[in-house]
């Protein structure tokens, strides 16, 4: 018998050494189907592009896969084309994956434009039937946002109703293989967007917590009661009362905004990865350990 070459339906062209997936799309999630073409591509030792207009948006999670995966976004200008967030345009794909991507020196926010902050926490959980996965967003949507997330999945659109029992029996089933999920959560000025990560160790799992969410007031709330924290710090104390207590591991805080485009944050959607990186906050003497400190990202300082 003959072998049968099947083309990939998402699979527009392919050049030395990289693939490309082209879309028209508006927005660009992670789907199921496109989660499995660019592990696959990755599998096969090769790049995956992906192609757009310069009017398509990103899911948060589709960025951080094209970033695991040393994948490339480039955008059609005309009959060229750039990499995303770089103003060198080129003849050919394989060109505008090599430019390198501009940084502005300073920019400041349009008064159309509202920031957003990205947070990363990574916790430790022992291995215990009481280990939540999911408390921890939990815990920082409600201590940023004053809410809690709505769906969760493994690709998008997160259309399974969120439940901790539910993420955490999933990785559990997965374990020891690496579990990737996404969630959702109604927030004031937008959608916040979730991706948890959990992977097994030695003696338990890690939970890795990745959160973006747009920042109307421009700055995280205070969440204890009482006076405010010397120097505008904000702490995360709810994990004093998390039992089995997780042990923290990092915890960073960036504030981003995508003016390089001239388009808001909104509805757990960015375009570009302008960022200003905060400090690592970990901080041994503060209760809980976790320490976020207020962002007021009107400026990028180069």
């Amino acid at each position: 018998m003959d072998d049968v070459t099947l083309t990939h339906p998402l699979v527009d062209a392919v050049g030395p050494g990289f693939l490309v997936s082209e879309t028209d799309a508006a927005v660009v999630e992670l789907s199921a189907a496109r989660t499995g073409l660019v592990l696959d591509t990755r599998a096969a030792d090769r790049a995956f592009v992906l192609l757009t207009p310069s009017t398509s948006r990103i899911t948060t999670a589709m960025l951080a896969m094209l970033r695991r995966t040393g994948s490339a976004w480039i955008v059609r200008e005309g009959d060229r084309y750039r990499a995303a967030g770089s103003t060198t345009i080129a003849d050919d794909v394989a060109s505008a994956m090599l430019s390198e991507q501009a940084t502005p020196r300073s920019t400041r926010l349009g008064p159309d434009e509202v920031p957003w902050t990205e947070v990363v926490a990574s916790v430790h959980h022992p291995a215990t039937e009481q280990a939540g996965i999911g408390r921890t967003a939990e815990l920082l949507l409600d201590g940023l946002a004053t809410t809690a997330p709505a769906g969760w999945g493994t690709v998008e659109p997160a259309t399974v109703g969120w439940s901790v029992s539910a993420v955490t029996d999933l990785a559990r089933r997965r374990a020891p293989r690496l579990t990737r999920l996404v969630a959702t959560a109604p927030v004031e000025g937008g959608v916040a967007a979730m991706q948890i990560r959990v992977e097994r160790s030695a003696t338990g799992v890690t939970e890795e917590t990745r959160l973006a969410l747009p920042m109307p007031g421009g700055a995280a709330r205070p969440i204890e009661t009482g006076p405010a924290p010397a120097g505008g710090r904000v702490v995360i104390s709810n994990w004093l009362h998390m039992e089995p207590k997780p042990k923290p591991r990092t915890f960073t805080i960036t504030a981003t905004f995508d003016q390089a485009i001239g388009r808001r944050f909104s509805d757990g959607i960015f375009t570009d990865e302008k960022q200003l990186w905060m400090q690592l906050l970990w901080d041994k003497n503060s209760p809980g350990g976790f320490v976020i400190r207020t962002a007021y990202p009107t400026r990028l300082g180069g």
